[in-house]
């Protein structure tokens, strides 16, 4: 094969090649186009192909950041309850969790889509669901409860009125 340096080999394809279009040889050699001992050129590289990779990971990086930085900038679901209704059932969770049932960790509520909410006047709430607790004989028991709550906002807390089985 012959073996010639990149200016011969532009003269002799009659092209414009530069460094970055072909694969030189790994060390210099004697150009058989000037005679000069220099690196030859040892093939043509394959733009065609280097650019549909290049396209190719462009796409894909287009397409993996866009799905990145749509789930990091998803608006998230606020933990915080927005209506007074959702508020009062966190309220009688939180307020029969510590005050009223005997086994208050093992203790399951019903979903707020369970409950039922009626709102009294004053900021007083009856909230009626269920709860699944053990009892003071260690037996769990699902039972249903009428709790009432009521909102303080001069103090901006929540008190447990009462609670009763139904």
């Amino acid at each position: 094969m012959a073996e010639y340096c990149l200016k011969c080999y532009n003269k002799l394809e009659n092209k414009n090649y530069t460094k970055d279009d072909v694969v030189l040889s790994s060390y210099p050699e004697t150009c058989e186009g000037c005679g000069q001992i220099k690196y030859t050129v040892v093939k043509v590289r394959n733009k065609k192909r280097t650019n549909r990779i290049l396209i190719g990971v462009i796409i894909a990086n287009i397409i993996l950041w866009t799905t990145l930085i749509a789930l990091l900038w998803e608006p998230k679901q606020s933990e915080l309850p927005e209506t007074p209704g959702q508020k009062a059932y966190i309220a009688a969770k939180y307020l029969m969790k510590n005050y009223a049932l005997k086994v208050p960790d093992d203790a399951e509520f019903a979903p707020f889509e369970e409950t039922t909410i009626f709102v009294d006047d004053n900021y007083t709430y009856a909230v009626n669901m269920w709860i699944q607790a053990q009892n003071s004989i260690g037996v769990k028991v699902k039972n249903n409860y009428e709790i009432l709550v009521r909102y303080e906002p001069e103090q901006g807390q929540w008190r447990l009125l009462s609670w009763s089985e139904k």
